[in-house]
């Protein structure tokens, strides 16, 4: 989404929805640089990398061979946000600030969110930038969640849980007769195909 449509309120989710092919062919690394690490984004001549491509807890941004900021995800989750991927820390050396990027390291965790996770969170009066940072999550379609304090941004639904087929009793088994109907219902199914 443009900046325009991100201020005009487009939703993270629909955010998403557009990117979302390029996201599922996003989880390559860019490369692996000379220290083992995964770049996965370049920005402005930064390096941004994640410690792990499926289930990041540590983004990392390089200027050159120096770390110059990073952004942790938290440890211990808040039981009703256990669906959103929360924020531990994010830090900039003062230096690079107010150059984006932060916003940078939050959409590579967004990029690279894992599959059980529908969005990012963070508790709001924990946030120490408090003008910057809900900046950033206005940016990307957050909103407060005032029943938990934190500013949710979510990108996409939640997926539907799979119900497990029910294990039939003893009592309840299959004939080898209705095994074999449905057997021969099937490969008529394919032969009229």
């Amino acid at each position: 989404p443009t900046a325009e449509e991100i201020r005009k309120g487009v939703s993270g989710i629909e955010a998403a929805k557009e990117l979302e092919p390029l996201v599922q062919e996003a989880r390559k690394p860019l490369y692996i640089d000379k220290f083992g690490k995964a770049i996965v984004k370049e920005v402005n001549g930064y390096k941004i990398a994640v410690n792990d491509l499926e289930r990041p807890t540590y983004i990392t941004i390089w200027d050159g061979e120096k770390q110059i900021g990073s952004l942790k995800t938290a440890e211990k989750a808040v039981y009703q946000l256990k669906d959103y991927q929360q924020i531990g820390n994010v830090e900039i050396a003062k230096k690079y600030q107010n150059q984006g990027l932060a916003t940078e390291l939050y959409k590579t965790l967004i990029k690279y969110l894992p599959e059980n996770k529908i969005g990012i969170a963070a508790y709001s009066p924990d946030v120490v930038a408090k003008k910057a940072i809900p900046r950033i999550y206005e940016k990307l379609g957050g909103k407060l969640d005032k029943e938990t304090g934190h500013i949710l941004v979510k990108i996409k639904e939640k997926a539907p849980e799979k119900k497990a087929e029910p294990t039939p009793t003893a009592g309840e088994t299959k004939s080898k007769k209705e095994y074999d109907t449905e057997l021969s219902d099937i490969e008529q199914q394919l032969t009229d195909a």
